[in-house]
């Protein structure tokens, strides 16, 4: 029993070995428009644990690498603590920037906090946490544009607010949720 173990542990130490090497970054091609360089980024990303993610920091990075992303924001469910270890990992693998934010993640509305350095509180309006946001010099995204979220943004939320996302795969999970 032994020697099975051995082999067994010897072929997955090959595997790890063999699937770690031949994982290889895709390198995008630069783009210059108007003398600036243009940067492919995703600013709504996920990592595990305590958001919709099975991956780690680290194999979020690798894998926003290999897509060719040259930005990412690393923004886990009313916390920043798994960003910031994105981020460090990545500073030290030379991979992508990344930006320590969160999806604040409240029943009337879901917000993306971007470039931030301390969680928001949840539990308040999406004007409120957009104030703070700012107050840390971060950007607000409204996140997930679907009808259900929208009542939040009253009319002083929406002027304040930096962005939207546009489409987000929620929206496609059914006709209620393509009309919002």
């Amino acid at each position: 029993m032994t020697r099975l173990r051995i082999a067994a542990a010897g072929l997955l130490a090959v595997a790890f070995a063999a699937g770690t090497l031949s994982n290889t970054p895709r390198r995008a091609s630069r783009i210059i428009i108007g003398g600036y360089r243009v940067l492919s980024a995703d600013f709504h990303v996920h990592s595990f644990p305590l958001s919709w993610s099975t991956l780690s920091p680290w194999d979020t990075v690798i894998e926003a690498q290999r897509r060719g992303l040259d930005v990412i924001a690393m923004t886990s469910h009313n916390h920043v603590w798994v960003a910031n270890a994105g981020r460090w990992y990545s500073r030290i693998a030379g991979g992508p920037i990344v930006f320590a934010g969160e999806e604040i993640v409240s029943d009337r509305y879901h917000l993306l906090a971007v470039g931030i350095q301390r969680a928001i509180g949840w539990n308040q309006t999406a004007g409120s946490a957009i104030d703070e946001i700012h107050r840390q010099g971060g950007i607000a995204i409204a996140a997930h544009p679907i009808a259900h979220f929208w009542p939040a943004y009253d009319p002083q939320a929406r002027e304040k607010v930096d962005g939207a996302e546009v489409v987000q795969p929620v929206a496609w999970a059914s006709e209620a949720f393509a009309r919002g």
